[in-house]
């Protein structure tokens, strides 16, 4: 029986397209998990949407002297078509604005915990601009967090993930005026993350977890008495149910936006109740893809909301990463730092940039892109080492690889790719970064095998097409055609192990699939130039 999984990444805010930093982790990350599991024989819908009620939407607007709708319309469709220029295939990706199936999720999860009395209601001081009119509330203030000293705002903190005690946020001002915010009582209804204390001690205690977020949870769970907002005073948002003057806080509502692209999909396949036999179904395991920053929305509050019903998956992972920067610098648009996917995409193929992204992704530490790098590094691996490869295959297609024994060296080395391959695939040590790392390892053992077997190439370059598949779909795809591997080819060898399949004869007339050099050009065109980026 395959598994069967849901596989969400964070919902992408539609103030902006999608720059480097992004793809690099929860994007890229849920899409190469995605194909693997499928590789493994696994049933997986991959989902998410976009995060049209944030309140960084409504200051974007405010610069951009435009209206919300037409931001999130405008960003919404750009987000959309650089996921497909990445190559990054969801099943569903849900516009939230004005969406009866978001809108309703919202209600249901919110019905959820009103039920089960974990709700209750309080005055908080909430700052406020008296001379810009405007509640300091995500993107319309920053402070100091009071657990790790970072400037944050009042949402959650970049640095520590924590959602800051809004009235113990230091030197809060306003970002439009930068005065300094007075406070103002605003009444809120909070989730008592307390109650479910015993239930994420006992679901995170053997867990294997990402360090950062092993000790976040830690930490978090040491905190007594912990409460979360999960309204805000603003216009912007989903309504409280029968309540028209409380906007419901837009990461409360991200577990919701999941649900409802599921639902959404569901009709769009003709068949609306499908989603339930993901969403409400005891054997579905639930993956999450996130920046760190997102870790208190998704690996306290979601599994709290979802426990909350009996047959909503229970079984979750969540998997974080840390932050790309860009030649030693965070990414920052307002200066200009920052490398938009869409525009490289237009100069170098997505099957380079991702075998790229996956070798520096900063899965547990923050790492960093660097445009010579990243060319030195696909023209070598890639364009050199792979490229000629391909020629020495074609030298040699007319040879029948079936006729010519197991190397008994290549042999074992290939057991080995298999088994990182396949620890690099599971849910709970999923790493992209060591399955880039084991194509790597595979093109290196083929330059060797080449010197004194080069006929062994053919069966080797058919593994490398099978294992490459997550990360470089379009050459993996292209690849099995030239060596004409029937769609199974390879599978149960690498779900199971065993003999190393034999390869049908290569036919001449098909096409070889070739990498094209990165231009010297296209590295001046985004290369860091000092305080600014070339292309922004």
């Amino acid at each position: 029986m395959p598994n069967k999984y849901i596989v969400t990444f964070a919902a992408p805010t539609t103030n902006g397209d999608l720059h480097i930093g992004h793809l690099s982790g929860p994007y890229l990350a849920a899409d190469v998990f995605t194909r693997a599991r499928r590789l493994l024989g696994d049933d997986v819908l991959f989902i998410s949407f976009s995060d049209d009620y944030n309140n960084y939407v409504v200051r974007k607007a405010k610069q951009l002297n435009t209206s919300k709708e037409e931001l999130v319309t405008h960003y919404g469709i750009q987000i959309e078509n650089t996921l497909k220029k990445a190559d990054i295939q969801v099943n569903h990706f849900m516009k939230a604005l004005n969406n009866q199936h978001y809108r309703e999720a919202v209600h249901q999860f919110f019905y959820h915990v009103s039920n089960a009395n974990t709700l209750f209601s309080n005055f908080s001081e909430i700052p406020f601009c008296q001379d810009c009119k405007i509640y300091g509330y995500e993107a319309f203030a920053r402070g100091t967090c009071n657990y790790c000293g970072s400037s944050t705002d009042s949402s959650q903190c970049e640095t520590c993930a924590r959602p800051p005690v809004i009235d113990q946020i230091e030197d809060f001002k306003c970002i439009q005026c930068g005065q300094q915010m007075s406070k103002v009582p605003v009444e809120q209804q909070f989730l008592k993350i307390e109650h479910y204390r015993k239930y994420l001690l006992e679901f995170y205690q053997k867990k294997p977890l990402r360090p950062a977020l092993r000790q976040f949870i830690d930490t978090v769970s040491n905190q007594s008495n912990l409460t979360w907002a999960i309204t805000r005073p603003h216009e912007w948002g989903i309504k409280l149910p029968g309540d028209d003057t409380t906007i419901l806080h837009t990461w409360f509502n991200g577990i919701a936006g999941y649900y409802g692209a599921s639902v959404e999909w569901s009709q769009q396949q003709d068949n609306p109740t499908l989603y339930r036999s993901y969403w409400h179904s005891p054997d579905t395991t639930l993956v999450h893809f996130i920046g760190f920053d997102c870790s208190f929305s998704h690996a306290v509050v979601y599994p709290c909301l979802l426990s909350e019903q009996n047959d909503y998956p229970k079984d979750i992972w969540i998997h974080t990463n840390a932050f790309l920067n860009l030649d030693g610098h965070y990414f920052s648009t307002s200066r200009g730092i920052a490398i938009w996917a869409s525009e490289l995409l237009d100069y170098v193929s997505a099957d380079l940039l991702r075998f790229y992204l996956t070798l520096v992704a900063p899965e547990q530490e923050s790492a960093d892109f660097r445009m010579r790098e990243f060319c030195d590094t696909v023209n070598e691996k890639l364009v050199t080492s792979l490229n000629e490869i391909m020629r020495i295959v074609e030298n040699s297609m007319q040879v029948q690889v079936d006729e010519i024994p197991n190397i008994e060296y290549y042999t074992e080395q290939l057991y080995l790719l298999r088994e990182d391959w396949i620890a690099s695939a599971s849910k709970s040590t999923f790493s992209m970064r060591r399955m880039g790392n084991v194509l790597v390892k595979l093109i290196d053992l083929m330059q060797e095998v080449a010197l004194q077997h080069p006929h062994e190439l053919p069966r080797l370059f058919a593994m490398y097409s099978l294992m490459s598949l997550p990360i470089q779909p379009e050459f993996s795809r292209k690849l099995a055609d030239y060596l004409g591997l029937p769609e199974e080819w390879g599978l149960n060898w690498l779900r199971n192990g065993g003999s190393l399949p034999q390869l049908p004869r290569i036919q001449g007339s098909r096409q070889a699939p070739y990498f094209s050099k990165i231009a010297e050009e296209v590295v001046e065109k985004f290369a860091f130039k000092g305080t600014e980026y070339a292309v922004i």
